[in-house]
């Protein structure tokens, strides 16, 4: 008999948060960026029965990663803006990671980078 995964989105997306929250912090917006995309792979592939097939991303329930070609033009100097389906993921060139809802803008995340400093002192900088 075969048992499907039937856990709900929004508690796939709480789980990877609680676990992008313990992972070690980066360095460097490339570390921030690979940190997320296995993350959230991992937290899916536990989570869910729906294959990994991020052609099928509008329509298949699965929750992805930001791809690069995601990038949108930050308002911050220091920090790269990605685009996800209901998020903004913004990352900072130290490994900072912050991801809100683009609707309501509700911070989901709000993790230093290895030195400390959160997006939203690049905030301050500008």
């Amino acid at each position: 008999m075969c048992v499907m995964k039937m856990t709900s989105k929004g508690e796939r997306l709480k789980e990877f948060v609680r676990c992008l929250e313990l992972a070690e912090l980066c360095d460097h917006h490339d570390r921030a960026f690979g940190l997320i995309a296995i993350t959230l792979t991992e937290t899916e592939n536990k989570l869910t029965d729906i294959p990994n097939n991020p052609d099928a991303w509008r329509t298949d329930g699965r929750m992805y990663p930001p791809r690069s070609d995601s990038e949108r033009k930050s308002p911050h100097p220091g920090v790269r803006r990605y685009r996800t389906r209901k998020h903004y993921v913004d990352i900072g060139h130290n490994g900072a990671i912050r991801i809100c809802t683009v609707a309501e803008s509700v911070v989901l995340i709000d993790k230093p980078g290895l030195d400390g400093k959160k997006v939203n002192d690049y905030e301050r900088q500008a």
